[in-house]
């Protein structure tokens, strides 16, 4: 379940509509509000090598795995600049993440460690060959 701020946010396309509409919040409420850009990183796509190897750890691991696209701007925007990179998530009770209420099952971290620790072992025969 993501935030009501998310579900606002990833209905809104670009910066612009975005301030577009802060900007009419601000006028129908008769309130001032400040829209500052701190951070701003470019999407990317994870290369189908990368989400192949991560689907199999992840097969190797778990009976039921679900391939998701994620629209945060993680370390793997960044990481990306310097090499391949992709994301594996775990289950987090109702789905709750980035929040104080997350909480994940230490069988769901041991796995997603375990598929991560086969992913990077994949990586690495794959390279070598």
């Amino acid at each position: 379940m993501k935030s009501a701020a998310f579900l606002i946010l990833s209905s809104i396309s670009s910066v612009p509509t975005l301030k577009k509409e802060v900007a009419s919040i601000s006028e129908k409420r008769k309130i001032t509000i400040a829209v500052d850009d701190i951070s701003r990183s470019k999407p990317i796509v994870v290369k189908e090598k990368v989400r192949d190897l991560l689907t199999k750890a992840c097969e190797d691991v778990a009976d039921n795995i679900v391939a998701l696209p994620s629209g945060a701007g993680h370390d793997a925007n960044q990481m990306s600049l310097l090499g391949p990179a992709g994301m594996l998530f775990i289950p987090c009770k109702d789905g709750r993440s980035h929040c104080p209420e997350e909480w994940a099952e230490k069988e769901d971290v041991c796995l997603g460690a375990e598929a991560m620790l086969r992913a990077v072992l994949h990586f690495c025969e794959m390279e070598a060959t």
